[in-house]
């Protein structure tokens, strides 16, 4: 069974992709951008359960704006696994070369880098606004949607300004406009007062005339992170369990005066040194009031919860409380969460892998996980006769796929977690039930599994006839296969299911002894 990237990530549309523009009208002679360029890309995206195979290529296009002479500002949906990307400037059929510089496919931001030549020598860049426009704001989306090949422009207003989330688990501000925004203007400026405000990015098809725009806050955030040290970081997270405070009696037994407002902590997740302790009372954030349910009103009347709100003001990894502890007010530092989770997403990269006799190895991400998500709501009948056994796994949450979701990972343990993909047609695994939704791999031959270079060193120094391998997974069959025949059979095996390399070059050197 095939789990395909694009298939589901559905929590955005990916305005590259479909057809029929709406609204838009084509500009003319003075009222053209010349700063936002056409951007065709030839993607190739990953296929989950054969991590050795890439897809067929296929070209999307999109747009973007100059932000600088040699750069473009566009979408990373738009360039995501991209194997080549053309630039084409406004009025012109000329097609100019251009690579990813920088990308966080989370919030879902890109900076191409290009040679500023010919038409693209000399053009005038837009400023980028400073903040977020006011709702009822009068906004303007620019961009090439398909059904045609000039520059075309929208017009509408902000509608509503909000904290959301975005994809591989990122969260920020986004912006909705009533301006028509159609497929093909991904990537997009949305003009405000002449400066760049936004980018445009998705679109709702169950809804007419709602379109989404990448606030200026969330660029310049991530124009400041990838400046640093060229790669995106993201942001830190603040994962503090709370409790309302709206029972009286719990406020007088916490000390709380009648008018203050604020949420009860109930511990720091992942944080056991921060100094925000359970049973301090959050009262303020920074500058900010904390209301009894948590939220904080921000700039243009949004309001977040503070733990969102953390996440937009924090600086140097740590915001400011203003908490009561035993009735007195104090002021502490806290820091915020840094450490990526233990179960990332690929966001951009393709698996390692290893495939040993039959059997296929990879690195465990939340890709996974979000295919399992698919599978469960899938209607297909294919995928009926196993549903109520994937039910049971995260029922159960026996995989650490599915328990350990949340974690944070420990740089210094190396831990990674490993699944199995499937099970490759041979007769030495004939009997055993196929791997539906990537079991992680426990043990080899009784030894623990620490990450995927380990596994590699346990199959390439394992002893005696059988290898054992067992999984964290009760539903999946533990798999013994006589070790001479599963080294003996790999070539054939790889040859016969079209696998040019049978693992990923790091991987490769650990099995060769490197």
């Amino acid at each position: 069974m095939r789990f395909i990237l694009g298939g589901y990530l559905g929590a955005f549309l990916l305005l590259g992709l479909f057809a029929g523009p709406a609204g838009a009208k084509t500009l003319a002679g003075e009222e053209k951008l010349e700063s936002v360029v056409k951007i065709y890309s030839k993607n190739r995206s990953v296929n989950l359960s054969s991590p050795w195979r890439r897809q067929t290529p296929r070209t999307v296009t999109g747009s973007g704006v100059i932000l600088e002479p040699g750069r473009v500002l566009t979408v990373a949906h738009l360039v995501l696994y991209t194997t080549e990307i053309l630039l084409q400037p406004a009025d012109s059929s000329e097609r100019v070369p251009a690579k990813v510089k920088y990308i966080a496919p989370g919030i879902d931001l890109a900076v191409l880098e290009y040679e500023p030549e010919g038409r693209l020598q000399n053009v005038e860049p837009l400023p980028l606004a400073r903040k977020s426009p006011t709702i009822k704001s009068t906004v303007r989306v620019y961009g090439y949607p398909t059904g045609g090949e000039t520059q075309s422009v929208t017009e509408g207003i902000v509608s509503r300004i909000e904290y959301t989330r975005y994809r591989y688990g990122a969260q920020g501000m986004r912006i909705q406009i009533d301006a028509a925004i159609n497929p093909g203007n991904s990537g997009g400026p949305a003009i405000v007062n002449g400066e760049i405000a936004g980018l445009a990015f998705s679109i709702r098809r169950s809804a007419n005339d709602i379109g989404y725009v990448i606030p200026t806050e969330e660029i310049q955030r991530f124009l400041r992170d990838v400046k640093k040290d060229g790669r995106y970081d993201g942001k830190p997270s603040f994962n503090v369990s709370y409790q309302y405070l709206e029972n009286r009696t719990l406020r007088r037994k916490l000390q709380v005066p009648a008018d203050v407002t604020g949420v009860l902590c109930r511990g720091v997740r992942g944080q056991p040194d921060s100094p925000l302790k359970e049973g301090d009372v959050i009262i303020r954030i920074d500058d900010y009031e904390v209301d009894n349910r948590g939220r904080c009103r921000f700039q243009n009347d949004v309001t977040l919860t503070f733990t969102q709100l953390a996440t937009e003001i924090v600086r140097d990894n740590q915001v400011s409380l203003t908490i009561l502890r035993n009735g007195q007010k104090q002021t502490l530092t806290v820091p915020l969460e840094t450490r990526p989770r233990l179960i990332g997403y690929l966001a951009g990269r393709y698996p390692r892998y290893f495939v040993y006799g039959p059997v296929v190895f990879s690195e465990a991400t939340a890709d996974y996980l979000a295919a399992i998500t698919t599978a469960l709501a899938s209607s297909d009948s294919r995928h009926r006769r196993t549903m109520s056994a994937v039910r049971e796994l995260m029922e159960q949450a026996e995989s650490p796929l599915l328990r350990r979701r949340t974690d944070r990972r420990d740089p210094s343990s190396g831990e990674e977690l490993v699944v199995v993909t499937r099970l490759l047609p041979h007769e030495s695994v004939r009997g055993y039930r196929p791997i539906l939704y990537f079991y992680t791999v426990q043990s080899v031959n009784g030894e623990p599994v620490k990450n995927l270079q380990a596994l590699v060193e346990l199959l390439r120094d394992a002893q005696g006839p059988f290898v054992e391998i067992r999984f964290h997974d009760s539903i999946a069959d533990i798999l013994v296969l006589d070790r001479q025949q599963a080294l003996d059979v790999t070539e054939d095996v790889l040859e016969s299911n079209g696998i040019f390399r049978q693992g990923s070059p790091d991987l490769m050197r650990v099995w060769r002894g490197g």
